[in-house]
């Protein structure tokens, strides 16, 4: 088993009305779909009496020089499948942090682990905002300036950090072809 450092982009959701009955089937239906065209990893599920969370990675697993840009693609497809299926609103915190991600548990269940400070500020600002909004870090913001319009909303007091948070407010896509189209140029193919 091998562990290491990387770039991480989190998605923590705050989900409204999903309970462990027929909602729950309808909506993860949604997110096994979203998570295999855009390559996501489900890195937990969790009910408790505040509601239901869920926590979508790019680039703990398996890296994309674009996961920003397909985590961005992703929560936008997310959260229109979502309302198709008549699920209530959710709510979202993306960052682009560097973490530690390798295996954790025992001999007989494994799961991948992530540390850093990356997971806990996606749900800080996952609490910031409106239900049916998708709220991003600055390092999400810079990364998808090519794909993806933002609305810069200033810096946000957050529990746990000392510093006023700078979010941004994911708006749309800009076009199908900035989220797939490399940088630069290619040669020699």
């Amino acid at each position: 088993d091998t562990a290491d450092l990387r770039h991480v982009v989190t998605a923590f959701i705050l989900l409204d009305g999903v309970q462990q009955d027929e909602t729950l089937r309808r909506a993860l239906a949604v997110v096994f779909a979203v998570r295999d065209r855009f390559g996501a990893q489900i890195l937990d599920l969790g009910f408790a009496d505040k509601g239901a969370a869920l926590v979508l990675t790019w680039g703990a697993e398996q890296r994309h020089e674009n996961d920003v840009e397909r985590a961005l693609s992703a929560l936008l497809h997310l959260r229109s499948a979502w309302a198709s299926v008549g699920l209530p609103p959710f709510r979202v915190g993306v960052t682009r942090r560097r973490m530690f991600v390798g295996m954790g548990g025992g001999t007989q269940r494994r799961t991948l682990a992530l540390y850093g400070r990356g997971v806990a500020l996606a749900a800080r600002i996952a609490v910031q905002c409106a239900w049916g909004e998708i709220l991003t870090d600055a390092p999400i913001a810079q990364g998808a300036t090519r794909s993806h319009t933002l609305k810069a909303l200033g810096g946000r007091a957050l529990k746990g950090f000392s510093e006023p948070v700078p979010v941004h407010r994911l708006l749309q896509v800009r076009s199908a072809e900035a989220t797939h189209t490399p940088r630069g140029l290619m040669i020699g193919r």
